[in-house]
């Protein structure tokens, strides 16, 4: 309880339930990366569960929610003084080759 968690891939089915559920199980904050944006039907599920929960989620996304720029794993450890667990469920979606 009370927690700050950060979670990478949190606007994929998996990342975003978790999000939720740390803050219904009692975290403070939870830092939410991911290249994608919520769509409106997330980010309508993300206000309820803040204002239910008085918790807060800090959406990361876009060039701010890339993870393979260090600027922006910087600022998103910046964005919180403590964090306490780091949750990274992020992927590659879609078919990928690799030719090497």
């Amino acid at each position: 309880p009370g927690s700050v968690a950060l979670v990478t891939g949190s606007s994929g089915f998996c990342g975003a339930r978790l999000v939720e559920m740390l803050l219904e199980r009692g975290a403070k904050t939870v830092i939410a990366m991911d290249l994608v944006a919520p769509n409106a039907t997330l980010s309508k599920r993300f206000a309820g569960v803040q204002e239910a929960t008085k918790g807060k989620i800090i959406l990361l996304s876009g060039e701010e929610g890339d993870l393979t720029k260090a600027e922006a794993v910087d600022a998103a450890f910046a964005k919180e003084p403590k964090i306490d667990v780091v949750y990274h469920i992020a992927a590659l979606v879609g078919p990928f080759h690799d030719y090497d």
